[in-house]
């Protein structure tokens, strides 16, 4: 035991590191070993925004400081220098490929008088990291984001108090949802924060419906302002758990998915200008979304009253249902389908704000 404790305290100790072009830098194995071990080291990441979102260490100081050549870029050095000052620990510099900017950074926290002995280079960067599961994932607004296999291994083996909150409609939720997960609509959130009853030590995991639903983040956000702490996104939502084939609750009436037939916003501006009596266009979203903005010349029937409201629908003309982000637009689709329409497609609304397409108000 002795022996094994004398190896870890080495691995942890002990620098290994290597000399280039008068730069220390730390191999992504050895560096592996001191985040699997829990080595005390400030992390300064420089990636610019994007791509500190898409991929970072848990813990990093942010600076999106990358090149690091302007006056602007070492301010915002400047920013984490009183962090770095106030320990001894080893500082790892991140950046896109280990090269110049990394070692820009190198440069000006050594002018700034942090000594050369504790600054290293992670070798070859965020780009040349093979260990993927010891990084993160964040949205723009710095909640992280958790895979579905994350989330699978969360619920399964009850990893702390994590509370599961799906921020879907409350039909939506009856209709399918992940087991364990509580019902809190953005909707009713918005209108009462007491609703979002957890101790402020909890973990929050929220979900919605995919990657372009912007629910779980909007909810997230109300829960930071409540002083939630420990809050995480399942971005990937609903649609990529069904998909999986992981374990969720269906409702009587919930079918197996079916695929919808896709139509492009491209098509369907140039039916309704062209052809504009050949379909309906439908919104599926609530009143207040389609207020803010709509497609023009859609027709809103919100999902919660879709079976009902659908009864103004020409079965002798194509019917185009959309959403934010396809979640309701689906369940839209799958009522139309048990209504007997013969000619239904799906379309996003965010796609159709990718395009910058014309949206009426």
């Amino acid at each position: 035991m002795k022996r094994i404790l004398a190896v870890v305290a080495m691995l942890l100790g002990c620098a290994a590191v290597s000399m280039a072009d008068g730069y220390n830098y730390v191999e992504p194995g050895q560096f592996k070993q001191w985040l699997e071990y829990g080595r005390d080291v400030a992390i300064v990441d420089i990636q610019v925004p994007s791509e500190f979102q898409k991929k970072h260490f848990k813990g990093s100081l942010e600076t999106n400081a990358y090149p690091v050549k302007t006056a602007g870029d070492k301010q915002k050095l400047d920013a984490v220098l009183p962090i770095l000052a106030a320990t001894q620990n080893d500082i790892v510099v991140i950046c896109p490929r280990g090269g110049g900017g990394a070692q820009n950074t190198y440069d000006y926290l050594k002018e700034k008088g942090i000594s050369e002995k504790r600054l290293l280079i992670l070798k070859d960067g965020m780009q040349g990291w093979p260990y993927k599961e010891l990084t993160v994932q964040t949205t723009k607004e710095g909640f992280q984001i958790i895979t579905s296999e994350q989330l699978k291994s969360l619920l399964e083996e009850k990893k702390g108090e994590t509370i599961l909150i799906d921020a879907r409609t409350a039909q939506e939720y009856q209709e399918a949802h992940i087991h364990s997960a509580i019902s809190i609509p953005l909707n009713v959130l918005e209108k009462d924060s007491s609703t979002l009853a957890a101790a402020k030590d909890a973990r929050l995991v929220f979900y919605c419906n995919g990657v372009k639903c912007g629910k779980s983040a909007k909810s997230a956000l109300i829960a930071r302002s409540l002083g939630y702490t420990d809050i995480s996104i399942y971005a990937e939502g609903m649609p990529v758990w069904e998909e999986k084939g992981y374990p969720f609750y269906s409702g009587a009436d919930y079918d197996k998915t079916v695929k919808a037939s896709m139509i492009k916003p491209v098509v369907v501006k140039a039916l309704l200008d062209n052809a504009p009596s050949t379909l309906t266009v439908v919104d599926a979203r609530d009143a207040r979304e389609y207020a803010e903005g709509h497609v023009p010349g859609a027709i809103n029937i919100p999902l919660e009253t879709f079976a009902a409201g659908s009864g103004v629908l020409d079965k002798g003309k194509q019917i185009v249902v959309y959403c934010n982000s396809g979640g309701r637009s689906y369940n839209a689709y799958r009522k139309l389908q048990k209504l007997a329409y013969p000619n239904i497609a799906q379309m996003l609304f965010a796609d159709w704000q990718a395009e910058k397409l014309p949206v009426a108000k």
